[in-house]
């Protein structure tokens, strides 16, 4: 570690630093588009919560600390307004994975089944908030399935870039769902999750198989593995498996997971120099805040 390193305020630095980068772009290219990317340590262990927020979420530690994102994204966001930037600016906001258990009974997965390194929903479901004046229509939202994985090819439609077929092989252009247009056809045939542990999930469209999680430690042995299959239109929360009433659907599913696994790769070639929309030039600014 730095000299000056601070576990509990290098939040703070880390946003006072994009702020910097922001003012020294604009007066070095005030014409042109920049890339940021804000990844905060908070909320992570060890859940060292900074003076000022303490007690603040009411929530514990980890919630504090999400009010310093909170925070972040605020400093960012004034900024951009400040110079001028936040109309022509696209912002996001995300994370990179489910919470973990809330305290003093609040509820960080809302209904969702699991937390984070879990296979559920509650382990894979994250917030995704975009604002682009002018471009993406406030109070709205998509109920396609996208990744984090996606934001490469997503860019690189933005900047008219053709990534080469080898490069970030699962990542679609989401563009369609961010801008609320239909694009014909989901950016992804499936999706595949794992928690890190050996247990995979696969989703297409309403329907996800879960293959090697623990059913229900209480009610079978703990060495024993159960496949699932929920309907996640009518049950988001994971409580009714329907896994031996659709057995052909559970098959082909899994048939199609182990395809994924075998070949490397959940997508064909792309189109090299395809994108669903041009955006034109008159882009300002992307910024990811994660």
């Amino acid at each position: 570690m730095a000299d000056d390193w601070s576990e509990t305020d290098c939040d703070f630095t880390l946003t006072r630093k994009a702020i910097d980068f922001i003012d020294g772009h604009h007066a070095k290219n005030p014409k042109q588009p920049f890339f940021l990317v804000l990844s905060t340590s908070s909320p992570h262990n060890p859940f060292l919560v900074p003076e000022a927020m303490k007690g603040k979420s009411q929530a514990g530690p980890r919630g504090d600390l999400v009010t310093v994102v909170d925070w972040a994204v605020g400093q960012i966001d004034d900024h951009l307004a400040k110079r001028g930037l936040g109309d022509n600016t696209l912002l996001i906001v995300t994370s990179d994975n489910g919470a973990v258990r809330g305290e003093n009974g609040h509820k960080s997965e809302n209904d969702f089944r699991g937390y984070k390194a879990s296979v559920y929903e509650g382990g894979t479901r994250i917030p995704f908030i975009a604002r682009w004046p002018g471009k993406v229509r406030p109070r709205t939202s998509s109920s396609e399935t996208i990744s984090l994985i996606d934001l490469c090819a997503t860019c690189a439609a933005l900047t008219g870039t053709a990534l080469p077929d080898n490069a970030t092989e699962d990542s679609r252009d989401m563009l369609a769902a961010i801008l609320g247009r239909s694009a014909g056809r989901p950016p992804h045939e499936a999706m595949i999750f794992d928690s890190g542990r050996g247990e995979f999930s696969v989703r297409q469209g309403r329907w996800k198989a879960i293959v090697g999680t623990p059913d229900d430690l209480k009610a079978i042995r703990a060495n024993e593995k159960a496949s699932q299959l929920y309907d996640l239109d009518n049950d988001p929360a994971e409580q009714n498996d329907l896994w031996a009433q659709h057995p052909n659907r559970a098959k082909s599913m899994i048939e199609l997971l182990n395809k994924y696994r075998t070949e490397g790769r959940s997508q064909p070639l792309r189109d090299s120099g395809s994108s669903l929309f041009h955006v034109g030039n008159g882009m300002g600014s992307l910024l990811e805040i994660k």
